[in-house]
């Protein structure tokens, strides 16, 4: 266990303490990393289908490491969006983040980014967002960034440039005392 584990078992807290874990269907996770935050959210709410986006070689290492966690979980890789059929039938799906508008239009509960969506272009970032907002149920999402980020391009990235809308409801909107 290293400190960002530890800062992801605290976020899994705070998602709890606000009761966004309470009968949960099917979450996305956004850049996992080892997917440490995938088996986390697995282990605490096992009744629920978890979506591990991340890119392709990274998506390696989430996929290893949760297999070992949950070596007889039913996963599956989605590649294609007739492959939807596939979210009754499997507890853990991945998905590389190339094809992430597969998941537009999924009842997802709660989608989690932390500390990885400024590492993508703002273009990308407002694609997220819609189709974050294109689910089919009521959802949240959990976004754990900093304020700006500096790419390799030399762009920078601001968390108050994200698309926010009037509409969204915030129920924390505060520094993240951990990270």
């Amino acid at each position: 266990i290293d400190i960002d584990c530890v800062k992801q078992m605290l976020s899994v807290n705070l998602l709890f303490k606000y009761n966004l874990l309470n009968n949960i269907r099917m979450v996305v996770v956004i850049g996992d990393g080892y997917g440490f935050m995938t088996a986390l959210i697995k282990k605490c709410c096992p009744e629920s289908t978890v979506i591990s986006v991340n890119l392709g070689k990274t998506l390696f290492f989430d996929v290893f490491y949760t297999r070992k966690a949950f070596p007889e979980a039913r996963v599956f890789l989605l590649t294609e969006s007739n492959q939807k059929d596939i979210f009754q039938q499997s507890e853990i799906i991945f998905l590389e983040a190339e094809k992430y508008q597969l998941l537009s239009s999924l009842p997802v509960n709660l989608f989690i980014n932390i500390a990885s969506m400024q590492e993508m272009d703002m273009e990308v970032i407002k694609t997220y967002f819609t189709i974050m907002r294109s689910s089919t149920v009521e959802s949240y999402f959990y976004c754990c960034n900093r304020l700006e980020k500096r790419l390799p391009d030399g762009s920078v990235i601001k968390f108050f440039d994200y698309p926010w809308d009037n509409k969204d409801t915030i129920i924390v909107d505060e520094l993240c005392p951990w990270y």
